[in-house]
């Protein structure tokens, strides 16, 4: 139900709200969801958000009540309260309406289970939970992610995001793929996505995401490419996870880019053996399920990293039997080699009724926002200047050396050819 201090609440649970009211309040009943969008007019500046009473979430991240949240424009949002919840809405603020239907429950139901195994992880000295979230182009794969890592951090947990959406890009520029360490001070309402380090951050204390340039938003004929990139990120989070018994338990969490045919489905196996990944969560996508239910049933991960040395006792065990003829001790290895792996799961949720699909000229367009934001700074409001202030250098080609590096001819373009910021 909505009411405004300008208006009647005949509005209320309308598609939109009208520019010119100033304050707009809604009354949600418990695991309701209020979702809006701030307009795509820079002019019209922020959309504003408050909690007055009653405890809600933005995307998995608790709103403090009394505060006012301020939204950039373009920003698609989703205000969830397990409880009820009053809020006060201005500014440039449309499309809104109540959703009564929200999976919020269902991710809960998941994040419990993998906090079961964060703790089993802590207590067996073993590696926590490698989630793998795929499926289909605005599918809602990015809003899981966020919400889970902002679930495990609020208990404590600390989880390594790796994004490998090189489409759109959550933690950096489009056409790369990145890693982060989420923990409390990751978490921010107001951020797109995770509070980083980066320049014009809104957090500067959080960490700085480890970042590695690919060069293109589509796989494409640049597969191998794509394939050696991720190995390099993913053999660096190994290292980190080894050497951190917080990040080790707290596992990961890792987003897919929404290329789900052809070159696009090799690289999710990929992710997965290379990432070593053991719960894939498909959004909802019957096809893509079936598949990897299919493909990955007789896959099987090592328990901890240590399995190098079970696999060996499992290998001397069976010479053993070869040669004293006993198989009774080949298959005491073969139960011991089981028990030292695991099976990859595979499970299936919804794809939540908020998602809004996007127009290819709309995501090329978020792509260039991302990149102003990269070399500007955020959104500062209408007639602020931006925080960051780039220089350009022109260098004539007359006082250019080109050189040649461990025999590798060095190039200006991204390997594998085509334009960083073509279509998808």
């Amino acid at each position: 139900m909505a009411s405004s201090s300008a208006a009647s609440s005949s509005g209320a649970g309308s598609s939109g709200v009208d520019a010119s009211l100033s304050l707009t309040r809604y009354h949600l009943a418990k695991e309701n969801e209020l979702r809006f969008e701030v307009g795509e007019d820079e002019a019209a500046g922020f959309g504003v958000v408050k909690l007055v009473s009653g405890n809600a979430e933005i995307f998995g991240v608790e709103l403090m009540e009394g505060k006012s949240y301020q939204f950039p424009p373009g920003r698609k949002l989703a205000v969830f309260t397990w409880y009820g919840a009053e809020l006060h809405l201005s500014g440039n603020i449309t499309n809104v309406y109540t959703a009564t239907d929200a999976p919020m429950a269902l991710y809960a139901t998941l994040h419990q289970r993998l906090e079961a195994r964060r703790e089993e992880a802590r207590i067996l000295g073993l590696h926590g939970p490698r989630v793998f979230v795929v499926g289909p182009t605005d599918s809602g794969k990015s809003t899981l992610c966020r919400i889970l890592a902002a679930y495990a951090a609020r208990v404590g947990r600390c989880t390594t995001f790796i994004d490998t959406d090189i489409g759109q890009g959550e933690l950096s520029v489009p056409g790369s793929i990145a890693a982060l360490t989420v923990d409390r001070s990751s978490l921010s309402v107001e951020a797109e996505g995770f509070a980083t380090a980066a320049p014009g951050s809104i957090a500067p204390g959080a960490s700085a995401p480890l970042v590695y340039f690919f060069g293109h938003v589509t796989p494409g004929e640049g597969g191998e490419h794509f394939r050696n990139t991720l190995t390099r990120l993913a053999d660096t989070v190994t290292r980190r996870l080894s050497t951190d018994d917080m990040a080790r338990v707290g596992g990961c969490i890792v987003n897919s880019m929404g290329y789900i045919d052809g070159v696009g489905y090799e690289i999710l196996l990929e992710t997965v053996r290379v990432l070593a990944i053991d719960v894939v969560v498909v959004q909802g996508n019957d096809r893509l399920f079936a598949r990897l239910s299919e493909d990955l049933k007789g896959l099987r991960l090592p328990v901890k990293p240590a399995a190098a040395g079970v696999g060996a006792a499992s290998e001397s065990g069976g010479d053993g039997a070869a040669s004293g003829g006993s198989s009774s001790s080949s298959s005491a290895a073969s139960a011991s080699s089981e028990a030292a792996s695991k099976s990859i799961t595979v499970i299936k949720l919804p794809r939540s009724g908020g998602v809004v699909e996007r127009a290819r000229t709309h995501r090329k367009d978020a792509r260039k926002a991302r990149l102003r934001e990269y070399f500007y700074g955020p959104y500062r409001g209408p007639g602020t200047p931006p925080l960051l202030s780039p220089v350009a250098i022109s260098v004539s080609w007359d006082d250019v050396t080109i050189v040649r590096v461990g025999g590798m001819t060095v190039s200006a373009r991204p390997i594998g050819g085509g334009s960083p910021l073509g279509p998808e």
